[in-house]
C-alpha cells in the first residue's frame, strides 16, 4: 500500500477557471491583461500567496493565487476554496523567499 500525496493520504485538486476575480474591495489581480478563459486543474503545487497592504497599512491581507500557463495572468483563488494547509504551505515559500530577498538587498 502507498500514500499518495497530500495530507493523510488526500490528494487534493481543484478546478478554476481562468478570469478576472474581484475581490471585496473591487481590486483584482492583472485586471488589465486579457484572460484566455480555460478551465484548469491546479494541485497544492500550483497555489501561490502574496502579502498586500493598501492605503498605508488601513486595508490588509493575502492573495492566494495561481499563474495560467496558457497566458500568464495571475487567477485569485478564494482562501474558503482552500484547506488550510495548503494556505499554510503557500504563505511559508511566499514569506521564505521575502527573507531571502531581504538579506541580498544589504
Amino acid at each position: 500500500m502507498k500514500i499518495l500525496e497530500g495530507r493523510d493520504g488526500e490528494d487534493w485538486k481543484l478546478e478554476v477557471k481562468c478570469e478576472i476575480i474581484k475581490d471585496q474591495y473591487g481590486l483584482a489581480r492583472d485586471p488589465d491583461k486579457e484572460h484566455c478563459g480555460s478551465l484548469l486543474e491546479i494541485d497544492k503545487y500550483d497555489v501561490k500567496a502574496q502579502r498586500w497592504f493598501k492605503y498605508c497599512y488601513q486595508l490588509r491581507g493575502i492573495d492566494y493565487f495561481i499563474v495560467c500557463p496558457k497566458c500568464g495572468c495571475e487567477i485569485e483563488i478564494r482562501p474558503e476554496r482552500l484547506p488550510e494547509y495548503i494556505k499554510t504551505k503557500a504563505l511559508s515559500e511566499y514569506d521564505d523567499k521575502q527573507r531571502k530577498d531581504d538579506k541580498n538587498c544589504y
